[in-house]
């Protein structure tokens, strides 16, 4: 906030003109984007806690214990951005910057890993969805890179809709 708008803002406040919606849009959407963190963070603990319960106790429904808890990240990351973005609380007023970093971080990973892995193979495995009446860990981290990929590209998407609704609302 430069000086200029700072002594504005102290002035509005000093002659008891309302301040500008946007402060108190922030900490709504502060507030949502907490709600909706907690909500998130609480549906991964169950459904990790679920998958061990399951995955100790009962048949055992994957080949690894890892590949489930990334699947399960992946969905709960894709719960956040859906939530966020119905409740207008993606990006902030400071702009899009930090979620489409992390975008583009989690979009190179998703295409990069696995087609390094696929490079560097050294011997020829066939790719199967079941083995051993288990779902493969081949198959379930690439849902994983599918869930990765897609959410990347929504927030990229959603990024570029939000700045140019920005920039329409300046020239008006």
């Amino acid at each position: 906030m430069s000086l200029k708008s700072f002594d504005d803002f102290c002035a509005k406040m000093v002659n008891n003109e309302p301040l500008q919606r946007k402060d108190i849009f922030d900490e709504r959407q502060k507030l949502v984007r907490s709600k909706i963190l907690i909500q998130s963070l609480t549906l991964f603990g169950a459904l990790v806690s679920i998958n061990t319960l399951i995955m100790e106790c009962g048949p055992q429904w994957c080949e690894s214990y890892f590949a489930p808890i990334a699947l399960f990240a992946a969905i709960c990351y894709l719960y956040y951005i859906i939530r966020n973005s119905a409740q207008g609380s993606l990006f902030g007023l400071d702009g899009t910057s930090s979620q489409t970093f992390t975008a583009w971080i989690v979009l190179t990973e998703c295409v990069f890993i696995p087609l390094f892995k696929f490079l560097n193979a050294d011997e020829k495995t066939e790719f199967t969805i079941i083995n051993n009446g288990m779902l493969s860990e081949k198959f379930v981290l690439l849902l994983f890179y599918i869930i990765g990929i897609a959410v990347s590209l929504t927030v990229i998407l959603l990024a570029r809709r939000f700045k140019k609704s920005q920039n329409e609302e300046a020239e008006q």
